[in-house]
C-alpha cells in the first residue's frame, strides 16, 4: 500500500500459510499456527510503502462476501530509488574522463554515458561505456542484486564552451535510446565547465622602439588565408603599425583547447619596429585580404590588458635622464627586466629590483642583483667615473593577477631595505599585468596511472608525485618536454636523494658562477681534465676529498681523467624553482648569434627522442650515453605521458 495516499500498490494471494508455532503457543486460539506469511510482492522505486494483510472469502482478493484487514502502517519502508554516485570527474582538452556507479535496479544489456547541456538538459554527445567491477558499492548496496556491475570508467569528447552534467542511461537498446525499456541516473550535483580561452598573450616586450610579442588566438575557421598582427595606440584605439605573420603551430593549445582540426594552428611570434612616445596594445586579425584589411571576411581579437610605452632613451647632450627601462616582460608568472639607473654615489654596497603593484604601490617581490657594466650608458652620460656600473638585467617569479611596474633600489642594508643609506628608482611608467593563460592542470586527470615505477621505492615514487606536475606546467608553458625534464632530473639528482637535492634543492647540479647572486653550498664534484699533463688543485679520489685533508696541487698525464674538487653550487629555496633555473638555462643561454639548446625545444625537436640527441648536441653533458640514458629511462617509466 502506498504509505500517503493508501492505495493499493499490488497484492499477492498466500496460498499456503506460514506455520507459525510461536503465535500458536502465545495465544492459544484455534489455527493461530496457520496465522503467519511468507511472500514477494513487487513494488515500485521511491516509494514510501506499508504492508496490508487480508483474509477473504474473494478468491481475487476483495472484500466480497467480507474480509478482515490489518495493516501494518508502523511499519512503513521506503523503497530503493536508483542509485549513483560520481566519484570523479576531470577536462583535458574537449575530453571528460569520469568514473562513478549507477545501479538500476535490474539488468539491461547495454550502458551509456551522456553528456547533458546543464541549462537546457538537451543531450551534447553520448557513447557506449565500459563497466567497471564495483565491489565497494556491492558491499555499501548490502549484497543487492548485480550491485558489483554498476561500476563505469570512461572518456568521452563534449564541446567546449558548455556548463555540463553527465548521465548515464541503462538500456536494451544497443544506440542507447530508450526503446525496450530503460533507467538513467542524472548527476545533475556536478556540473563541470568547459568554456576555454580562445587567446592569449605570452608575452609583449619593448626594447626602444622594437616590439616583440608571443601569444595565440583560436578561431574555428580556417580559412582566412593570412594573419597579421596590428600595434595599436592605446590612448586613441588607432593602428600603429602592421605585420604579416605566419600562423604557427601551437601543440600546447591544442592540448588545451581539445582535439580539433583548428586547435592547432593558433600561434603568432613577431618583432617590429613601432613609433616612438606611444602606448601601445597588441591585435591579431585572421583576414582574406592580403592586406590585412577587414574585405573578405576576417575574425580579430585585441589584446589591450598588456600595455607598453614605446619610447627611446634621450641621446640628446643635455638635459640627460639618469635612468631608463629598456625591457619589461611577463611570461606567466616569470618578470623580465632590463635597464639602468645612474647615481653619482658608487658607495652603495648591494642593488636589488623590487616589483610593485600598481595599484597599493606595495612591494610584490624583490631580488638581489649584480650591477652590469653599460658602456652605451657611459657614452651617453659622458666619461663618469660612475657612470659605466648602472645596469640590471634580472628575472623574478611575481604574483599571479597583478598590476606590476619595476623599482631599483641602492642601498647599503644587505636585506634591500633603507637603513644605513640609500636611492632608488620607480619605473611607472612600464606596467604589465602578471597573470597565466588558462590552464587547465587542475582539472587533468594525473597522468601517474600511466607510468610505470615499478622498482623504484617508496620515497622515489613520493618525490616523483610531488614534482612532476610542476615540471610538467613549467615544460608546457616553456616549449619543453615535460619527460625530458623529469628524465633528467632523475638521473641527475638520483630521483631527488643526492646530497645536493638534499641540501641545496638543486636538481641538476647547477654551479654558481659570477652571475649568480643567492646562497650557494659547497660540495665535492668529479672534474675531467681537458689537456694531457695538466696541473690541478684538488684530490684524486673522492674518498680522499672527503678526509678532511687540505686540497693538494698534482699533474694527470692523460686528458679526460676524473678527479675531485669542492665548488659552489647554486642552492634554491625548493625543487620547483631548482626546476625554473633550468628552464631558464634552456631557453636562454645562447652560443653565437643562436640559441644553444634550442633543438631541444618542444616545436623544433617535434619528438622527446630528438630532444635528449639536441641537449647531448648542444653541449648539456660529456657522457657520450647521456641522450640514449635519457631515452631509455623515458622508456622505462612511460615518462611520455607527461607530454
Amino acid at each position: 500500500m502506498d504509505a500517503n495516499t493508501g492505495r493499493e500498490i499490488s497484492r499477492q494471494q498466500v496460498t499456503a500459510p506460514d506455520i507459525r508455532n510461536d503465535i500458536k503457543n502465545f495465544y492459544n486460539y484455534p489455527n493461530a499456527e496457520k496465522s503467519g506469511f511468507n511472500v514477494t510482492l513487487p513494488t515500485p522505486q521511491g516509494r514510501d510503502v506499508y504492508i496490508m494483510s487480508r483474509k477473504t472469502d474473494d478468491s481475487r482478493g476483495g472484500d466480497i462476501g467480507g474480509a478482515d484487514d490489518i495493516r501494518f502502517t508502523s511499519n512503513p519502508i521506503t523503497t530503493f530509488t536508483n542509485r549513483g554516485y560520481l566519484d570523479s570527474i576531470s577536462l583535458t582538452g574537449n575530453t571528460l574522463a569520469m568514473r562513478a556507479w549507477f545501479w538500476a535496479g535490474q539488468s539491461y544489456k547495454y550502458q551509456f554515458i551522456f553528456a547533458l547541456d546543464a541549462n537546457t538538459g538537451r543531450e551534447l554527445s553520448r557513447k557506449a561505456a565500459n563497466m567497471e567491477t564495483r565491489s565497494d558499492v556491492k558491499m555499501s548496496l548490502n549484497d543487492l542484486d548485480n550491485s558489483e556491475k554498476s561500476g563505469i570508467r570512461d572518456q568521452l569528447e563534449v564541446p567546449i564552451d558548455k556548463t555540463i552534467i553527465m548521465m548515464i542511461r541503462r538500456t536494451n537498446d544497443p544506440q542507447g535510446n530508450e526503446i525496450g525499456g530503460k533507467s538513467d541516473y542524472i548527476f545533475g550535483d556536478t556540473p563541470i565547465s568547459t568554456y576555454k580561452g580562445k587567446f592569449y598573450q605570452d608575452n609583449l616586450s619593448i626594447n626602444d622602439t622594437v616590439l616583440k610579442t608571443h601569444g595565440w588566438f583560436w578561431t574555428e575557421n580556417l580559412t582566412y588565408k593570412y594573419q597579421y598582427v596590428f600595434v595599436m595606440d592605446k590612448n586613441t584605439n588607432q593602428e600603429l603599425a602592421r605585420k604579416l605573420t605566419p600562423i604557427l603551430s601551437r601543440p600546447d593549445v591544442k592540448n588545451y583547447l581539445g582535439n580539433f582540426a583548428t586547435a592547432d594552428m593558433t600561434g603568432f611570434d613577431v618583432s617590429m619596429e613601432v613609433p616612438s612616445n606611444k602606448q601601445a596594445y597588441i591585435m591579431v586579425r585572421r583576414t582574406n585580404d592580403p592586406e590585412g584589411n577587414e574585405s573578405g571576411g576576417f575574425s580579430q581579437v585585441s589584446y589591450t590588458d598588456n600595455v607598453v610605452n614605446t619610447k627611446t632613451a634621450p641621446n640628446t647632450q643635455t638635459d640627460k635622464v639618469k635612468f631608463y627601462q629598456d625591457s619589461l616582460s611577463i611570461n606567466d608568472t616569470v618578470l623580465k627586466t632590463r635597464g639602468w639607473f645612474w647615481t653619482e654615489s658608487l658607495t652603495y654596497k648591494y642593488q636589488y629590483v623590487f616589483v610593485m603593484d600598481k595599484n597599493t604601490n606595495q612591494e610584490l617581490a624583490r631580488k638581489l642583483t649584480p650591477l652590469v657594466s653599460r658602456s652605451d650608458v657611459k657614452n651617453y652620460l659622458g666619461n663618469f667615473a660612475t657612470a659605466d656600473m648602472t645596469g640590471f638585467d634580472v628575472s623574478m617569479e611575481v604574483p599571479s593577477n597583478k598590476q606590476a611596474y619595476i623599482m631599483v633600489r641602492r642601498t647599503n642594508d644587505p636585506e634591500g631595505n633603507e637603513s644605513g643609506g640609500f636611492t632608488q628608482v620607480s619605473y611607472t611608467d612600464n606596467v604589465v599585468n602578471t597573470k597565466t593563460a588558462p590552464d587547465p592542470q587542475d582539472d587533468r586527470p594525473s597522468p601517474t596511472a600511466s607510468i610505470d615505477l615499478t622498482g623504484t621505492n617508496d620515497t622515489q615514487k613520493a618525490w616523483f608525485n610531488a614534482l612532476y606536475a610542476s615540471a610538467q606546467q613549467l615544460a608546457k608553458a616553456n616549449d619543453l618536454f615535460p619527460s625530458v625534464m623529469m628524465s633528467q632530473a632523475i638521473a641527475e639528482s638520483a630521483w631527488g636523494q643526492s646530497e645536493l637535492a638534499k641540501t641545496g634543492n638543486n636538481l641538476f647540479g647547477v654551479k654558481a658562477d659570477s652571475s649568480w647572486t643567492g646562497a650557494v653550498v659547497s660540495r665535492l664534484t668529479a672534474e675531467n681534465t681537458t689537456a694531457t699533463n695538466q696541473t690541478v688543485t684538488g684530490y684524486k679520489t673522492e674518498s680522499e676529498g672527503r678526509s678532511g685533508n687540505p686540497a693538494t696541487t698534482f699533474v694527470l698525464a692523460n686528458k679526460g681523467t676524473p678527479y675531485y674538487i669542492y665548488a659552489n653550487f647554486r642552492k634554491y629555496a625548493s625543487q620547483a624553482e631548482s626546476l625554473r633555473d633550468y628552464v631558464s638555462k634552456i631557453k636562454t643561454t645562447v652560443n653565437g648569434s643562436n640559441y644553444r639548446y634550442q633543438g631541444a625545444w618542444r616545436s623544433n625537436a617535434g619528438s622527446y627522442q630528438n630532444a635528449a640527441q639536441a641537449l647531448k648536441a648542444g653541449g648539456y653533458a660529456t657522457d657520450p650515453n647521456y641522450a640514449l640514458n635519457l631515452i631509455n629511462r623515458i622508456d622505462k617509466y612511460k615518462l611520455n605521458a607527461l607530454d
